[in-house]
């Protein structure tokens, strides 16, 4: 804006802590490594994701004794915090089985203990959340919880999560409308001088307010289209839906469709993703194919060629791998073999030298004459 011959130039600096504000609560530490309570509303995935910005994943409780550490860890924290266990998506729970069927998304495959809130057997994509009863309580994946649980923290990420500061600089001109007309982003003066709100990346104006912001990035099934004057776009996984004569972007369920993971193995959609897991015994080459590991197999993941044309996996030689099994054998058999073979080389020698002598021998006849005897003889 001008103010009495002067142009004055207003940037706005915006302060980002943990995304969405979250607060680390409490930490805990042993060996290098931690374990941390977030207070952070957020669905399972956006969870799993920011434990793993920080060097760590959900955290995996596979024991009673682990069970008893979540006590000091969420300390006086109210609400649900989510823990890195989940149910694959087309599968229902089996109340037989002690994680009844679900699986932790650590390397851990399977546990005997377990806490539940709740025996009754769902067949949706459910992940688990625990509060200060230390209970498990089976959540819709994409719903909110108050915070998460991650471990496996470093020790010298524990103390700070800040992010770097971005500056965003808007100019202002006269006349004096953006300062008056109370954007929550951004503000921009248009050609007859009136002025326009408009929001950060991931931000859309509110239909009910137009100087306000609503979040717009996709943490749901279901969000609004991020559109322009000639075409509308929606993140990876999300595919346009026109509801209410509005255009959106809904999540696209790989798992639903059974090609994107091998059928019998394990499918865990997320919002705009999804992931594959196999069952025990078997090996995930690449990101969606499960080949049975033998405990003779003498060539590894490395080794293998995957052919995305025909979904054949073929084994590359290395090192250690050969077409035909070669053995050494001992001392003794060596020295049979040699004299085997010495014997037969003589016993030919004497039949070649045999037949030469029976074929030169002259082929003789007798004929007897009266009181002579003549002897014929034929030269072969």
């Amino acid at each position: 804006m001008e103010l009495f011959g002067f142009s004055v130039r207003v940037s706005l600096f915006i302060a980002l802590f943990f995304p969405g504000d979250a607060v680390l609560r409490n930490c805990i530490c042993n060996n290098m490594v931690c374990k941390a309570a977030f207070k952070f509303s957020s669905n399972f995935q956006t969870a799993k994701h920011l434990c793993h910005d920080m060097r760590g994943q959900l955290m995996a409780v596979p024991s009673k004794a682990a069970s008893n550490h979540l006590r000091d860890l969420l300390g006086d924290l109210h609400g649900d915090f989510w823990v890195g266990l989940r149910l694959p998506d087309g599968q229902c729970t089996n109340v037989t089985s002690p994680l009844k069927g679900y699986m932790w998304t650590s390397d851990l495959h399977t546990t005997e203990f377990s806490n539940w809130r709740s025996d009754e057997t769902v067949c949706s994509s459910r992940c688990v959340a625990v509060s200060t009863d230390l209970k498990w309580t089976e959540k819709l994946c994409q719903h909110q919880s108050e915070g998460f649980l991650c471990e496996n923290v470093p020790e010298d990420d524990c103390s700070s999560f800040t992010l770097e500061t971005p500056v965003y600089s808007i100019v202002y001109h006269h006349p004096m409308g953006c300062l008056s007309g109370n954007c929550e982003h951004l503000c921009h003066v248009e050609n007859d001088e009136s002025f326009r709100c408009s929001c950060f990346p991931d931000y859309v104006i509110n239909k009910q307010d137009q100087y306000k912001c609503d979040d717009n990035r996709c943490t749901s099934e279901r969000c609004i289209a991020k559109c322009d004057r000639n075409s509308c776009m929606c993140d990876k996984g999300y595919i346009l839906d026109v509801v209410n004569a509005e255009m959106h972007c809904e999540d696209l369920n790989e798992c639903e469709h059974g090609y994107y993971c091998d059928r019998d193995h394990y499918c865990f959609n997320s919002l705009g993703s999804y992931e594959c897991s196999c069952r025990n015994g078997f090996t995930l080459v690449g990101e969606d194919k499960c080949v049975e590991t033998k405990s003779d197999e003498s060539f590894t993941k490395s080794d293998e060629s995957f052919n995305q044309a025909t979904n054949d996996i073929f084994p590359m030689p290395s090192l250690n791998y050969t077409t035909a099994p070669v053995s050494a054998g001992a001392p003794g058999t060596v020295i049979g073999v040699a004299v085997f073979v010495l014997v037969g080389t003589v016993a030919v020698i004497f039949f070649v030298r045999y037949w030469k002598q029976k074929m030169s021998v002259p082929n003789t006849s007798l004929t007897s004459n009266g009181d002579c005897m003549q002897v014929n003889v034929v030269k072969l």
